[in-house]
């Protein structure tokens, strides 16, 4: 689920914050999510940003995307499972 950035008035300055809104079973031995499945809860999760001038600090001190590497085990352990179920 998305989250939202709001901004909050403290002492007449503005200071931004994120936060994210998500249900969890009260019990963990439920499942499902039909009628009757078992109790949740909302549950809510608040990151402080900072001041407007903080955020734009980070904003310009931004490097850029981060390269990220990708290796495909996934295909290559299914092949070896099979592998060693078929003989």
């Amino acid at each position: 689920m998305p989250g939202r950035i709001y901004p909050k008035q403290i002492k007449g300055k503005t200071y931004y914050y994120y936060q994210e809104s998500y249900r969890e079973k009260v019990d963990p031995e439920a499942h499902g999510k039909y009628k009757n499945s078992g109790q949740s809860q909302v549950r809510t999760k608040t990151i402080y940003l900072g001041d407007a001038q903080t955020i734009l600090s980070w904003k310009i001190s931004a490097q850029g995307p981060v390269s990220i590497e990708h290796h495909a085990f996934g295909l290559l352990a299914a092949a070896y499972q099979t592998a060693a179920e078929t003989g």
